[in-house]
């Protein structure tokens, strides 16, 4: 297979993944691996679908998840909650963004 379909062939899965959760009402998060992000104003934040911590510091954390990894920063930032199923982190955001 050529590698210009090869990449093609990557680019056309998510939209058939959406396709199907949305054939089957199951929530997108889940199928595609993307995680799912809660903010509270710019002091608490609940993330959902995490794999793990890339890094962790008072001001900043990067997380990593399946699709995209979350990036953090501020003040006195602090993971208060860590579970199997979600983070919770408090402090002062000052950005966050989806690193690809």
């Amino acid at each position: 297979m050529s590698e210009r379909r090869r990449r093609d062939g990557d680019r056309q899965k998510p939209a058939l993944r959406e396709k199907i959760a949305d054939a089957v009402d199951i929530s997108k998060n889940l199928v595609l691996g993307l995680p799912l992000v809660t903010m509270v104003g710019d002091r608490e934040m609940t993330i959902e679908n995490y794999v793990g911590i890339i890094e962790y510091g008072d001001e900043s954390i990067k997380i990593k998840c399946k699709a995209v990894n979350v990036a953090l920063c501020g003040k006195d930032l602090e993971l208060k909650t860590m579970t199997e199923e979600f983070l919770y982190i408090t402090g002062r955001f000052k950005c966050f963004s989806f690193e690809y």
